[in-house]
């Protein structure tokens, strides 16, 4: 058996530290070691629940635009991707980008356009013949007597429209009968002056203006902005095709 000396207990003491600052490095690599997969397990738990809200707030979002569009297809506000629309609510504002069609020429039509804002081009054979703005009416012809358009509108700038279709018209020219109020004898005579404005449309020959456009104006003076447009585009037509009648008397009398 060694002799124990000094110089052994000695040996032993200096194994014995290097041995705990070996345990001691040991431990504290670990230590470390176990924190950072902790903190990179915590990143990535709160990656994943950022990653998981933007996808729920991207879902919701899509929700929301399909709820939109849904309820754009019942008639509330539309964006153009078609030139043939069809609404049911005069108040339903239509937004068209530029250069989006709204009727072409040639198609079947039955509905007149207000214009909100913005402005258009008229085209004819592809030629553009004309332009329109805020507060003009086209397609009124559709309305009245269901033709085909007789052009093609389409948008200059990005506008608004307001659709007035049959159901509007015939729901407006027959309030007085429906009304359980009472009906004002100012818009009597407009439901009366729009009737025969759209007869004499109709016609073929021998068209007559009911009334000028001073009484007319007159007559419209507390109605609606639409109301007011329509009324004053049909007499502008119609007075169009008296004018266009008389051209074509004179010329044949030549």
């Amino acid at each position: 058996m060694r002799e124990i000396t000094d110089e052994r207990i000695n040996q032993l003491r200096s194994s014995i530290y290097n041995l705990r600052i070996f345990l001691n490095y040991s431990n504290a690599m670990m230590k470390k070691k176990i924190d950072n997969t902790n903190s990179t397990d915590q990143k990535n738990k709160e990656f994943n629940k950022d990653k998981i809200a933007k996808i729920q707030s991207i879902e919701s979002r899509m929700l929301k635009v399909k709820s939109k569009t849904i309820r754009s297809d019942s008639n509330e506000n539309k964006i153009i991707g078609e030139p043939k629309m069809k609404l049911n609510k005069v108040n339903d504002k239509i937004t068209v980008l530029p250069g989006e069609c709204i009727v072409e020429q040639g198609e079947q039509g039955s509905s007149a356009f207000l214009i909100i804002s913005g402005s258009f081009n008229v085209e004819i054979n592809k030629k553009v013949v004309g332009s329109m703005s805020s507060g003009e009416i086209f397609g009124e012809l559709s309305l009245i007597l269901g033709e085909q358009r007789k052009a093609t509108v389409r948008a200059i700038t990005g506008s608004e429209l307001v659709e007035i279709n049959p159901s509007f018209l015939n729901d407006y020219l027959l309030s007085s009968k429906t009304s359980t109020g009472t009906t004002t004898k100012s818009k009597l005579e407009t439901q009366k002056i729009i009737k025969e404005l759209s007869v004499e449309l109709g016609k073929k020959s021998d068209h007559k203006s009911p009334i000028s456009i001073e009484e007319l104006l007159k007559i419209i003076d507390g109605e609606s902005n639409i109301i007011k447009s329509l009324s004053i585009q049909l007499y502008k037509r119609l007075s169009k095709m008296i004018s266009d009648n008389e051209k074509i008397k004179k010329i044949k009398s030549l």
